[in-house]
This record gives C-alpha cells, structure tokens and sequence, in this order.
C-alpha cells in the first residue's frame, strides 16, 4: 500500500479495502459482494463530489440510495444489541439463581414429598437454560442472533414479565442498525 493510499469500508460487507486519494468521487465496486459504491475522500481531506458519470448514465450515489452504516472492524455495537446483551444476561442471572435454588431445595425435596429426582432435572434443565442465555448474549457480539431469538421467544411464553423482555430483545437485535451491523459481523 503507498504511503497515501488509505482503508475504505464496504457499505454491504464490511470487507477492508484500500484507496488511492485519486480514487476519491469515483464509483467502484466490492470486490468481495459487487456492492457498487462512492469511494469517500481520504482521512482529513475536504469531502469531493461525485466525478462525472459517463453520458446517460445516472449518478452514481443516487443510482443506489441511501448507504447503511459502515461500522469498522473492532467497533463498539449498536446500543440497541447492548441493551438485548443486557437483557439476556439478566435473565441469565436469574436462571442461574434459580437452579441454585432448587439445587438448595432438593435437600427438602425428600421431606416434602416430592422424589429427588424430579428436582435434580429441574434444577439441571433450569441450569442449562442459563448457560443458554449467557451464550446468546456472547454470541451477540458476533453477529449471531439465532439463539437471542430462540431465547426471547421462548421468552414471549413467561406472562407478563418473559413477554415485555423477549419482545424488546427482539426488537432491538432486528432494529436496521443492529441487523446492518450484525450482517457485517457475520462477514468477517
């Protein structure tokens, strides 16, 4: 890379590439995913128009509307991925919390009448369910919303308190900005 060349982002994938200043106001294209794209001006450069198209042919910014938000490799995530990450870590703790409980239970169990073995899976299967909630929040960070999404509607099923907490997780892991962003996770 040349001492002026600099790194650009694709708006689609987010894959890396670099730049010439020249470059800057030209149409180019993704080698990765083909996204037709406006390379910006270089890191402190005044912003440069878009250089004339050939005749007939439509600007090339205007041409593919609005661009969604490039997010850098190593980025901070959207708030709204923050707040679901928060949400199923919570919901996590008191999964865990729980399984801890009926763990304490299960002492008692024999004198309540009720057979050890059925508050040992209870206690098992609660316990699972938390490591559940703590990988779907981890994976978040990733790009994967598969697991959040199992989890929140799984979720939908607690009335009243399960529900209001899957439906704003769901909310905020499909919002655009999050899905942009997780898109762009994914592709690395």
């Amino acid at each position: 890379m040349s001492s002026d060349a600099f790194h650009i982002y694709c708006p689609s994938c987010g894959t890396r590439l670099k730049a010439q200043p020249s470059w800057a106001g030209r149409q180019a294209r993704c080698p990765s995913c083909q996204t037709p794209m406006l390379v910006p001006s270089p890191p402190g450069a005044p912003p440069v128009r878009p250089v004339a198209q050939s005749a007939g042919a439509p600007p090339a910014q205007a041409a593919y509307g609005p661009q969604p938000p490039v997010y850098a490799p190593g980025s901070d995530p959207p708030s709204a991925i923050t707040v679901a990450r928060v949400i199923l870590f919570i919901e996590g703790a008191f999964a865990m919390l729980a399984a801890v409980v009926i763990g304490i239970l299960m002492a008692v169990a024999t004198q309540a009448g009720i057979p050890e073995g059925v508050a040992g899976i209870i206690a098992g299967v609660t316990f699972f369910f938390a490591l559940l909630y703590f990988f779907a929040a981890s994976g978040l960070l990733k790009g994967r919303r598969a697991l959040a999404t199992f989890l929140a509607i799984l979720s939908l099923l607690s009335i009243p308190v399960g529900t209001v907490l899957g439906v704003i997780v769901l909310v905020c892991i499909y919002s655009s900005e999050s899905s942009a962003w997780a898109r762009q996770r994914r592709r690395r």
